[in-house]
C-alpha cells in the first residue's frame, strides 16, 4: 500500500482497468501511480496535460475516495 497525504489505499485491478479503458488511459495510470507515490499535485497535472478539462485530478480523487 501506498501513502497519499496521510491515507492508505490500494486500486484493486478492476477498478483501475475500468478506469484506464479509455482513450488517453495511459495518462490516467500514471495519475494513480502517482498517487500512490505521493507526487503533487503540479506533477500529476502534468500527466494529464491538455488532453483532459480542468477538474480531471479532482475526479479521479474522487473516484479513488481520496476526496
Amino acid at each position: 500500500m501506498a501513502v497519499v497525504q496521510g491515507y492508505k489505499f490500494t486500486v484493486p485491478k478492476d477498478k483501475m482497468k475500468e478506469m484506464t479503458n479509455v482513450l488517453e488511459g495511459d495518462r490516467i495510470k500514471k495519475v494513480i501511480l502517482g498517487l500512490q507515490k505521493g507526487e503533487s499535485d503540479a506533477k500529476l497535472k502534468k500527466y494529464l496535460g491538455d488532453e483532459f478539462p480542468k477538474g480531471t485530478l479532482d475526479m479521479i480523487k474522487r473516484e479513488l475516495g481520496l476526496k
